[in-house]
């Protein structure tokens, strides 16, 4: 017998979207399209950026009641990195019934993850000259500062600081922040 008028589904969420990473939660959706049936022999997997995950695994599935029902559901952690990702996500379910078997895939739905927040590092040689360029520092890492040293007629650099009046945090050159 072939698949029959059975539909797989697949639905994403997203949470726990922190500075460094998001959790993604793809669940594998069972849709009789309005069939009303019980089933044995059914399998349920996830994909979440091309890592499958069974979720449901030779079960019956009773329709009776209703026209879908979510068969498992998997949640990973995706780690930010330095620019967005599209995380592509979608199920699988395989039915061995002898009143309808078959396999059908659902389609894909990309969730976008987020880039690492990132910060802008300027340099002050406070009325010297040879002050470094910018440098981008990224939430969660550190960053080695510059090792260039400004100069100022009559003045040792000692280093940099988060204020141009001295009174904020030290940092040497070369150190990391």
């Amino acid at each position: 017998m072939g698949k029959g008028n059975w539909k797989c589904k697949v639905s994403v969420s997203t949470s726990d979207n922190t500075d460094t990473s998001m959790k993604i939660k793809a669940s594998c959706v069972w849709d009789s399209n309005d069939w009303s049936y019980n089933m044995n022999g059914i399998t349920g997997w996830v994909y979440i950026n091309g890592t499958e995950y069974k979720v449901y695994d030779n079960g019956s599935i009773d329709c009776s009641s209703g026209n879908t029902k979510t068969l498992g559901s998997k949640t990973v952690t995706i780690n930010k990195t330095h620019s967005s990702q599209s995380i592509p996500c979608y199920a699988k379910i395989k039915s061995t019934s002898s009143y309808s078997s078959g396999t059908e895939t659902s389609g894909t739905t990309n969730k976008t993850v987020s880039a690492k927040t990132s910060y802008t590092v300027s340099y002050n040689a406070n009325n010297g000259s040879g002050a470094p360029g910018n440098q981008t520092k990224w939430y969660g890492e550190n960053l080695t500062l510059s090792s260039t040293k400004p100069t100022r007629t009559g003045y040792t650099f000692n280093g940099w600081n988060t204020k141009s009046d001295g009174t904020g945090t030290n940092y040497s050159s070369g150190g990391t922040y």
